[in-house]
């Protein structure tokens, strides 16, 4: 965690700007960190950031998952993580 505390502060993000949603973890020691959205958001640079600092850092599964509401469709968003070096 603290090579990820030196990312954020070397690319300069707040520690509140954009940290994901959601930790989930299982038995086995696997983790990722999801960023949570409803339908009609967006997803920030700086949640972007973090979710490529956290990916790079810990070597760990990242993503966005969006909330849409009971039969409507839906159309995925696709987004690009910024390239970080470790």
């Amino acid at each position: 965690m603290r090579r990820l505390r030196q990312a954020i502060d070397a690319n300069g993000i707040g520690q509140d700007q954009g940290l994901p949603d959601l930790f989930l973890y299982n038995q086995k020691g696997a983790f990722q960190f999801l960023e949570v959205k409803k339908e009609s958001d967006t997803i920030s640079e700086n949640q972007l950031l973090y979710l490529a600092l956290i990916k790079a850092v810990l070597e760990c599964h990242v993503g966005i998952v969006y909330l849409v509401e009971e039969g409507r469709t839906y159309t995925p968003k696709v987004y690009a993580l910024p390239q970080i070096a470790t």
